[in-house]
């Protein structure tokens, strides 16, 4: 007797919906992680916190892939925006996105202007001829404490002073003359007072921020003959703010050390709006950092592995990141001022490109009027079809635009009503955001929670387009004065 074998279930294929998450919303969703772990700590936490907010204003159960593929694409382009507010010129994204992400890289003991570093710094220690002060922070009961925490209870400073009898090429190459405190007390003094002055970038670089190589950092600078004689100079010295020191004076850390002038193994930190030097001498050691000083909390120090070892406390440091110190209002006025001078325009366009986009992927297409855009884009292809509907009229090429022909057709169309609708109310209220906080909210009590109140507007509007409240109540607003309801394609 034969036996029957059980019919084989077919295997499940994959909706276009699965396919758009694993192709393209999967993949930018690692994307934004590199962003969020890379470009700076704090920034990192708050694109931590948009994300969030953002997926549980837009992202539900149903259709979950389209959803989740494009609250992640929105993300990216907020996380573009952000850093577009700072890096004002679009030819230096690409760079800056990089070198924010793998700063590791910034870090070149062996380029041409560090080596030309070293060989002023060996001529400069045999010829310094005034004392000078200098000192570097920690955080410990001593500098052999390494069981304290880097917050601003544990806090203390180590400085001391240096005669020129002191300085020389030998003394410094000895393991016995300094100590390694004091050897990265002279290099950090050498770099801030005869190699780099610290200068703005919008000066330098014509952008609010801007992280440079060595070779940029160091370009107006020269060990010329000139600058022997007078060291001091700041119009003989590089120009560029912290991060530029800081990646110039790690990477000739770094030098010193593969020359086995100093032991500690050096890195870039960051603090609120500043750039330093980090130094794990060793593990009986507290890591020591060069140009810090108290009112800089330490937020994270980046190892060459690309990933970040946090200071204090990730709660501190988003608290900090949050709720702005009210010293920052001048400097947060200057930015501002400077940005609505000269990019207003460009704060308008983008306001009305960010919503454009929104209101594409989470308020349009909507079903509106389901019946008539189907007849709509049914009649359009019909125009491209033979009589039988049996072969296109086009060759198959040219079928996804005639595609796109009939589903968008004039994009200023009462069809795509509720498109502009949303686009242009969106955009107002984010400029009226935007004015709020110029205007407004930076000049009273409430300013140190401005950033909390931009972030809560912005998760707000996204919910109502997502929710779609906005062609919601225009047609509430239109039955109740035209007395009947409002379609899209007539009666």
């Amino acid at each position: 007797m034969a036996t029957t074998v059980p019919p084989q279930r077919a295997r499940k294929k994959l909706s276009r919906q699965s396919w758009l998450f694993l192709l393209l919303g999967l993949p930018l969703f690692i994307f934004l992680l590199m962003l969020i772990n890379g470009y700076q700590v704090v920034n990192g936490l708050i694109f931590i916190l948009t994300t969030i907010g953002l997926f549980l204003a837009t992202v539900r159960r149903k259709n979950f892939g389209i959803r989740f593929t494009r609250a992640t694409f929105f993300s990216v382009i907020v996380a573009f925006f952000t850093i577009a507010a700072l890096v004002e010129n679009p030819g230096l994204w690409p760079s800056q996105i990089y070198r924010h992400a793998f700063k590791s890289t910034l870090i070149q003991p062996d380029n041409a202007k560090i080596v030309e570093v070293n060989d002023a710094f060996e001529w400069w220690l045999d010829n310094r001829s005034t004392s000078f002060g200098n000192g570097l922070t920690y955080y410990g009961n001593n500098l052999t404490d390494t069981s304290k925490p880097m917050e601003d209870v544990y806090y203390n400073y180590y400085d001391l002073s240096f005669s020129p009898a002191e300085l020389s090429l030998a003394h410094f190459s000895s393991n016995d003359y300094y100590t390694e405190f004091q050897k990265l007390m002279i290099v950090d003094y050498f770099i801030r007072s005869s190699i780099m002055q610290w200068t703005s970038d919008t000066v330098t670089w014509d952008v609010s921020d801007h992280v440079p190589v060595p070779d940029e950092a160091l370009s107006r600078w020269s060990f010329s003959e000139a600058w022997k004689k007078d060291p001091t100079n700041s119009s003989l010295q590089a120009w560029d703010d912290c991060d530029g020191i800081a990646v110039v004076t790690v990477s000739f850390l770094r030098r010193l050390l593969n020359q086995n002038n100093i032991t500690g193994q050096s890195y870039i930190a960051c603090g609120a709006g500043h750039w330093f030097t980090a130094v794990a001498i060793n593990q009986t050691t507290p890591v020591v950092f060069l140009n810090h000083w108290y009112s800089i909390h330490v937020y994270g120090i980046f190892g060459d592995n690309g990933l970040a070892t946090y200071g204090q406390n990730v709660i501190a440091t988003l608290q900090a990141g949050l709720i702005v110190d009210g010293e920052a209002l001048a400097e947060f006025h200057q930015y501002l001022d400077v940005i609505m001078a000269r990019y207003f325009w460009a704060i308008v366009i983008g306001a009305f490109v960010i919503s454009a986009l929104a209101t594409l992927m989470f308020g349009y297409p909507r079903d509106y009027d389901t019946a008539g855009e189907k007849k709509f884009v049914a009649d359009r292809m019909n125009r491209v079809k033979t009589p039988s509907g049996s072969s296109p009229k086009l060759p198959a090429i040219f079928l996804p635009f005639a595609w796109f022909w009939a589903k968008i057709g004039n994009p200023f169309a009462k069809r795509h009503l509720f498109f502009w609708l949303n686009t242009i109310l969106m955009a107002g209220l984010l400029l009226i955001g935007v004015s709020t906080l110029y205007f407004g909210i930076i000049n009273t009590t409430l300013f140190p929670y401005a950033t909390i109140f931009m972030y809560a507007c912005i998760f707000v509007l996204l919910f109502v387009l997502d929710r779609d409240f906005m062609a919601k109540g225009f047609k509430i607003i239109y039955k109740l004065v035209k007395k009947r309801d409002f379609l899209l394609y007539g009666r």
